[in-house]
Order: structure tokens, then C-alpha cells, then sequence
């Protein structure tokens, strides 16, 4: 956009519209509020007014370092329940496993220590790159900022899923889960009749 003669204001506004008009659209298309849909709005409405109001394009920079460090507070804020963001996103990963993980949950209290410490090491690396975001927004030339906001995602992501994949084997979590192994699958369940 900004090649075609845009703004860097007009250009980072615009390129908020994709995220916004999806989540416009989900709302219509199931027919329901989703709170990760009011969120992504809610954020991206605030950055877009602070922006048109300061008209400085590094206010719009900076709002996914703001979705990055209330993703984190999220995550926190998961500790306080019975079962801890990690925790729910490996569930919904291994739906076949979910018995076993929900076992574990109730009887295992090293099980639960795990999913409790990956969030809070999940919830520190979104904050740090949260911090990281907004640095980048308010010192660095604003053309490059968007694309090495991809470049810091895919990091942190990679790092973060890293250690989480060498936590869950050295603390046996993943032999823990399987340990019964694979549920068996309705051709299985059948030939066993």
C-alpha cells in the first residue's frame, strides 16, 4: 500500500480491516458474540481512533504489542482455574486423549504442575514480546515494522513450543497422556464385537 502512495497512517488502517471485517463476518455467519471476535474489535477500534487522533502511525504499530500482552494476562489469569491455558490447548489438540488427560488432572498433582508451569512460561514470553512489539513500533522506521512483526511472532512462537515439547518429554507428560495408548478407533471397536 504503502508502494501505491499511501499514508503510513492510511496504509496501517487499512491493513486493520482484514482482521476486523473477519470478525465482523464470523459474528454474522454463526449468529453469536464470540469474546475473541469483541476483543479483536475492541482493540483494533481503539488503536484505529488513538491513531487518527495522534495521526502518529506508531500508535497502530504498537496495538499488537497490546494483543500480545492482554493474550498474557489471559493466560495468568487461567492459573487461578482448574485447568490452566496450556493445558486446555493441548485438550483440544488430542480430543481422543481428553479422558485421560481429565484423569490426570483430578489424581496427578506433578500433571497439573506442568500445565501450570508451561502457562506461566507462556504467559512471560507474550509479555516479553509484547515489550518487544512496542519497542519495535516506537524506534524502528515504520515500513519495517510490519514485516518484522511477523518475523517476532514466528520466533516466539518457535521458542516458546520449543521448550514446551522438551518440558512435556522430560517430565514424562506425553507417556503420562499415552500411557494406555491410542483409544481405539471404530474399525477397531468393531472387529472386537
Amino acid at each position: 500500500m504503502r508502494g501505491a502512495g499511501f499514508s503510513e497512517v492510511s496504509s496501517l488502517l487499512i491493513s486493520a480491516s482484514a482482521p476486523a471485517a473477519h470478525a465482523l463476518y464470523q459474528a454474522v455467519r454463526h449468529r453469536e458474540i464470540n469474546a475473541i471476535g469483541v476483543f479483536t474489535l475492541a482493540i483494533l477500534a481503539v488503536s484505529a481512533l488513538a491513531t487518527l487522533l495522534t495521526g502518529n502511525p506508531r500508535t497502530a504499530l504498537a496495538r499488537n504489542g497490546a494483543f500480545t500482552a492482554l493474550a498474557a494476562v489471559w493466560l495468568f489469569v487461567t492459573l487461578f482455574t482448574k485447568r490452566p491455558f496450556t493445558y486446555q490447548a493441548a485438550k483440544a489438540m488430542l480430543p481422543r486423549r481428553s479422558a485421560a488427560m481429565e484423569r490426570l488432572l483430578a489424581t496427578d498433582p506433578s500433571f497439573v504442575r506442568v500445565w501450570r508451569g508451561l502457562t506461566t512460561l507462556w504467559g512471560w514470553g507474550l509479555l516479553v514480546d509484547a515489550a518487544l512489539r512496542v519497542v519495535m513500533a516506537y524506534t524502528l522506521p515504520v515500513d519495517t515494522v510490519p514485516a518484522l512483526d511477523g518475523v517476532l511472532y514466528a520466533v516466539t512462537w518457535l521458542a516458546l513450543q520449543i521448550v514446551t515439547q522438551i518440558t512435556l518429554h522430560r517430565t514424562g507428560t506425553l507417556r503420562k497422556i499415552f500411557a494406555d495408548g491410542p483409544p481405539p478407533t471404530a474399525k477397531a471397536r468393531q472387529q472386537g464385537r
